[in-house]
């Protein structure tokens, strides 16, 4: 099948001719060897609001069209700049939509949607140079993966995420944490997020004994002021069975998400998959110290965030513990 291309100047002054000579668009597409359906289109889009067909009115609309219609590609004076932005802050695990939304909030000369970016990472380009490995998932291809339900042995649960006050659901205030543990070969990391800042804390931890789990919470938090610190939301897994240790000694409530339900924490669940990009599962976190942990918690943390506004946790984290201490 042979390419189409456009009509040229030539062929629409001839149109312009055949159809003041009265020509049918059959007879007018026979002269011009073209397709009846291209000429009636052309005639359709490129007719001035009288209706009739003027050869240099017709030209001019359809160089507009044209020039309008293009993708929106990184422009080519500024690819360079881009691409090297985009490049350095995949470096720094960033994601594609918050690269764009920084983009936008820092106010660069240049920008780039997050399809964009996603489509230089997949262009030959890209996989050549294997950008794909600087995404969270190093994902080769675009895909969708559903998320797994391991069985977690169970412990005898007090409060239910369920009876969570709507002052916690809805994010208005701070100091209501989610918990989680990832596993590694190894040891495990804790991991505690702030629900409103989404900022993140990560505990190495040598076993997943309960003492082990809650003790390593209790000391990350009692640094805080109380009231930075008011709930955590938890599955129920064996590791967290003695909570109340936290609510006793440190005055957090804690809640608990029911069985195979990850999403009632998944706020956590986000943050336990860009963790991943770090310590992909089966990782040896063997010879990873806490100030490896504390180093990659605060890369993460002052990544900006879609949901903050493309601000980093550490920068709303950093307002709402200043806030919190002028109140008191």
């Amino acid at each position: 099948m042979s390419s189409y291309h456009h009509l040229t100047l030539q062929e629409r002054e001839k149109i312009t001719c055949f159809q003041r000579e009265g020509k049918s668009l059959r007879a007018i597409a026979m002269a011009l060897k073209r397709s009846p359906s291209s000429i009636s289109r052309e005639i359709r889009r490129n007719q001035v609001a009288s209706g009739f067909y003027i050869t240099e009115f017709a030209e001019k609309k359809s160089k507009t069209r044209r020039s309008v219609d293009r993708p929106r590609v990184l422009h080519r004076q500024k690819t360079a700049a881009a691409k090297g932005y985009i490049l350095e802050k995949l470096h720094l695990s960033w994601t594609p939509d918050e690269i764009s939304g920084r983009m936008r909030r820092e106010k660069q000369p240049f920008y780039a949607c997050p399809e964009t970016i996603y489509k230089f990472i997949y262009s030959q380009e890209g996989r050549d140079l294997k950008i794909f490995n600087f995404l969270k998932r190093k994902q080769k291809t675009r895909y969708f993966r559903h998320s797994k339900r391991p069985i977690e042995p169970r412990v005898a649960p007090g409060a239910s995420v369920h009876d969570r006050p709507k002052t916690i659901e809805n994010r208005r205030h701070f100091g209501h944490f989610e918990g989680d543990l990832v596993h590694c070969q190894n040891g495990n990391i804790t991991t505690l997020l702030e629900r409103k800042t989404r900022m993140g804390f990560l505990i190495k931890n040598t076993s997943k004994h309960s003492d082990l789990v809650v003790s390593g919470i209790a000391k990350t938090l009692i640094v805080l002021p109380p009231k930075m610190r008011q709930s955590m939301s938890m599955d129920q897994g064996k590791e967290f069975a003695l909570y109340q240790r936290l609510e006793s000694n440190l005055g957090v409530k804690v809640y608990f998400c029911d069985t195979h339900s990850p999403w009632q924490k998944g706020a956590n669940e986000n943050f336990n998959g860009r963790l991943r990009h770090f310590f992909p599962k089966k990782s040896d976190i063997s010879s990873v110290s806490q100030s490896d942990l504390d180093h990659i918690a605060n890369i993460m943390n002052n990544t900006p965030r879609k949901c903050l506004g493309y601000k980093t946790p550490n920068e709303a984290f950093s307002a709402a513990l200043k806030g919190c201490c002028t109140s008191s």
